[in-house]
């Protein structure tokens, strides 16, 4: 999953969310440093990774993308979750979507002297362009589409991905609907406390 839904499902502990949004970030001898609250989000996020890549329904969804995505198929989705997550908001949280942004970036604002310096000013750039926003709008996916295609090697392959978004539009909404909930379970499990709405059957 992409930076929305990681920090979405560490709930409302400040730690598990440093620590669920460091792991991509940093490597595994920096994350050692972090005291066991922050390690705790660490293993979050890793358990969420894999709990998201050997799901059923993810795995529909990357086979969907696979015929003009190739080995990115994986990437995109995790991209295009967040977006469905935006655009669902309202069917898991108690809190709007305005308030969790807030409270996201206030914690981790609050941490960043802890941060190296190119993760502190990654942070501090993500909360000035407010991407969680950007992430449930067409542009923001284009515009993070474009910028993943300067890191990978067959940038062609990412290429095409917004009309590939629209065109499976229903379908991989549908395959999110139906994956969502397990990975909310599957999180509550290990601990992570969310403001669920009371009609999300888990």
């Amino acid at each position: 999953m992409n930076f929305l839904a990681h920090l979405y499902l560490s709930g409302t502990d400040e730690k598990l969310m440093v620590g669920n949004y460091l792991a991509d970030l940093l490597n595994k001898k920096s994350l050692e440093k972090f005291d066991q609250n922050i390690q705790s989000g660490v293993f979050l996020h890793r358990s969420i990774d894999s709990f998201t890549d050997n799901h059923p329904q993810v795995l529909k969804a990357c086979a969907l993308l696979r015929p003009k995505h190739h080995k990115y198929a994986p990437i995109l989705v995790d991209i295009f979750f967040d977006y469905f997550l935006v655009l669902n908001w309202t069917s898991f949280s108690t809190e709007t979507f305005t308030d969790f942004r807030k409270r996201a970036y206030s914690i981790l604002l609050m941490h960043t002297e802890v941060f190296p310096e190119k993760v502190a000013n990654q942070t501090e750039r993500m909360i000035g362009g407010d991407w969680l926003f950007s992430y449930g709008h067409d542009e923001g996916i284009d515009f993070v589409l474009h910028k993943l295609e300067h890191r990978v090697s067959k940038p062609e392959q990412i290429k095409g991905g917004l009309e590939s978004l629209i065109e499976h539009k229903k379908k991989l909404n549908e395959l999110f609907m139906s994956f969502f909930p397990s990975l909310i379970k599957e999180c509550i499990n290990l601990g992570a406390n969310i403001n669920l709405q009371s009609e999300v059957k888990l």
